[in-house]
């Protein structure tokens, strides 16, 4: 079953609003913490809000931000967020996202001498 993808974005501002209440209680900026974590003050603010777009395009996942966020911030995150990170992390690949030059028995795969 495929979560409903505004749960999931409710969820996410859940868990970022968890951040910002410790970012403010430590008296940082959003452009601090970016510093500290090599993001802008624009993304440490989506990832406050929860807009996971925003890193549609980047290498990590939002959930791998929140983590960083967290330990930037020296705090421990709800066990809820840490079991939707594990089942984010653990997402199934499917054959059709492993190119196929990368597949043993593909008729694409470089043959060795």
């Amino acid at each position: 079953m495929t979560p409903n993808p505004s749960d999931q974005t409710a969820q996410w501002a859940a868990f970022g609003r968890v951040l910002k209440h410790q970012r403010e209680l430590q008296h940082l900026s959003c452009a601090a913490v970016g510093k500290k974590i090599g993001l802008s003050a624009e993304q440490v603010e989506a990832i406050e809000e929860g807009r996971h777009e925003v890193f549609k395009k980047t290498a990590q996942p939002l959930w791998w931000f929140v983590r960083l966020y967290a330990k930037k911030l020296g705090i421990e995150l709800p066990l809820e967020v840490n079991q939707t990170v594990r089942s984010s992390a653990q997402a199934p690949v499917s054959a059709k996202t492993i190119p196929a030059f990368l597949l043993k028995n593909s008729p694409d795969a470089c043959t060795g001498p």
